[in-house]
C-alpha cells in the first residue's frame, strides 16, 4: 500500500480529437487507453478503504474514455473511499447530459482555452478546424448544469497581446471560477512549434492583463487570477512555501496508459522521472524522485517561498527567463494590492538571472 498520497492522476489515455501546437502530450486521435482494471487497481493501491485521495482525470483528452473514469468512481465509492475527483478537458466533448452526471459524481472542472477566437488559434481539430465554438458550447452546457469552472490558458506568441479578453469572456460565461496561466514549453510538439512570446510582447500582455483585472474589481465584477490570488494570500499570511508541488514531495503518482509510475503526468516520458510499473507487485517506496528539487538559482532568490520554484515540468523542458518574467509581474501586482511595494522595491535587484537558451539574443 502506497500509505501517504495526496493525488493520484489518471493520464486515462493518449488519445485527443484536438491536435493542439503545443501539446507536450503529442495527443492524436489515435492512442493508447488506459485499460479501467488497471485504472481501478491504481486506486486501490494509492487509497485503503476508508481512507481519502485527489484523483485527477489527464489524458490527451480524458473525455474519450470517461467510462473508464466513472468506473473508478464507482469503485471509490463502493470500497468506502473518500474521493474528490477533477478532470481537465479542452470542452469540445461536453453535453449537456455529461455535465449533469459530472455535477452528480461532484467531479471538479478545468477547461483548456487561450483566448477568445483566433486567440485560441493553437488550439485546433486534425485538419486545422478552430475548436472555439464547441469549447464555448461546452462551457455553456457546463453553466446550464450549474457548474464552475476554472479556464487555464497557455500563453503563447499567439495569444499574449489578448490576455485580458480572457477575463472578458470569463465574465461573458458567468461560471468561471478562476483564470490560471501556463507558459508554453518546448516539449512535445511545443518543441518545434516557435511559440514562446517575446519578452518585450509578455510584459505588454501581462501589463494589460493585470489592469484589466484592477479595472474589473473596481467596477465590482471581480474575475480571479488564480496565481495572483495565491501570492496575495500568502503575502497576507506570511506563509511560505519550500516546494512548487507533491510532484516533489513523493505525495503524488501519475500512471499513464502502458502501466508506467511518474512523479506527474506531464514528467511522463523524461528521462530519470520513471518510478516503476503498476504490475510490479508493489508501488515504489513514496520518496522524492531525484532531479526534481528546486536549483539553486530558485532556492536563493528572495521570492522563493512564494513561488517555490515554479513547476518542475517545466523547468525540465526549459529553464526559461520568461517564466520568470511572468511569474514576477504577478508578484510584483500582489505586492501593490496588498501594499508591500516596499518589499518589491527590496527585492527586485537581488533577483537572481536565469539563463534562457530559447531566447538569449533577445535577453542580451
Amino acid at each position: 500500500m502506497k500509505a501517504g498520497l495526496d493525488t493520484l492522476v489518471l493520464r486515462l489515455t493518449n488519445r485527443c480529437n484536438l491536435s493542439c501546437a503545443y501539446c507536450y502530450a503529442e495527443g492524436e486521435p489515435a492512442g493508447a487507453d488506459l485499460p479501467p482494471e488497471l485504472a481501478v487497481k491504481a486506486l486501490s493501491l494509492a487509497c485503503p478503504p476508508g481512507g481519502s485521495l485527489h484523483i485527477q482525470f489527464t489524458g490527451g483528452e480524458p473525455l474519450l474514455c470517461w467510462d473508464t473514469a466513472a468506473q473508478v468512481l464507482d469503485f471509490g465509492r463502493a470500497t468506502g473511499r473518500q474521493i474528490q475527483a477533477s478532470l481537465q478537458t479542452n470542452g469540445t466533448l461536453l453535453t449537456p447530459e455529461l455535465c449533469q452526471e459530472l455535477k452528480a459524481r461532484q467531479v471538479a472542472v478545468g477547461v483548456s482555452l487561450d483566448g477568445v477566437a483566433a486567440d485560441n488559434a493553437a488550439r485546433f481539430f486534425p485538419g486545422g478546424s478552430p475548436s472555439f465554438p464547441a469549447a464555448v458550447q461546452g462551457l455553456q452546457a457546463l453553466a446550464e448544469a450549474g457548474m464552475v469552472v476554472n479556464l487555464t490558458a497557455v500563453v503563447t506568441a499567439v495569444n499574449v497581446q489578448n490576455l485580458d479578453w480572457l477575463l472578458e469572456f470569463a465574465l461573458w460565461c458567468g461560471n468561471i471560477h478562476g483564470v490560471g496561466l501556463d507558459l508554453v514549453r518546448p516539449q512535445g510538439r511545443g518543441a518545434g512549434a516557435e511559440l514562446f512570446p517575446s519578452p518585450q510582447a509578455l510584459e505588454e500582455g501581462m501589463s494589460r492583463l493585470l489592469a484589466r483585472y484592477d479595472q474589473l474589481a473596481d467596477l465590482g465584477r471581480p474575475v480571479r487570477l488564480k496565481e495572483l490570488e495565491r501570492l496575495r494570500l500568502l503575502l497576507r499570511t506570511g506563509r511560505r512555501r519550500d516546494c512548487y508541488c507533491n510532484a516533489q514531495t513523493g505525495r503524488s503518482l501519475a500512471v499513464t496508459p502502458d502501466g508506467c509510475l511518474w512523479p506527474c503526468s506531464a514528467l511522463a516520458g523524461v528521462d530519470g522521472c520513471l518510478l516503476g510499473q503498476s504490475d510490479a507487485g508493489a508501488w515504489p517506496p513514496q520518496r522524492p524522485c531525484p532531479g526534481l528539487e528546486p536549483p539553486e538559482v530558485c532556492t536563493r532568490c528572495p521570492a522563493f517561498g512564494l513561488c517555490g520554484g515554479g513547476c518542475p515540468a517545466a523547468r525540465l523542458a526549459s529553464f526559461s527567463q520568461l517564466d520568470c518574467q511572468m511569474h514576477r509581474k504577478m508578484l510584483e501586482h500582489a505586492c501593490r494590492l496588498e501594499g508591500k511595494l516596499e518589499l518589491w522595491n527590496t527585492w527586485q535587484n537581488t533577483f537572481p538571472d536565469r539563463e534562457n537558451p530559447y531566447h538569449e539574443e533577445e535577453l542580451e
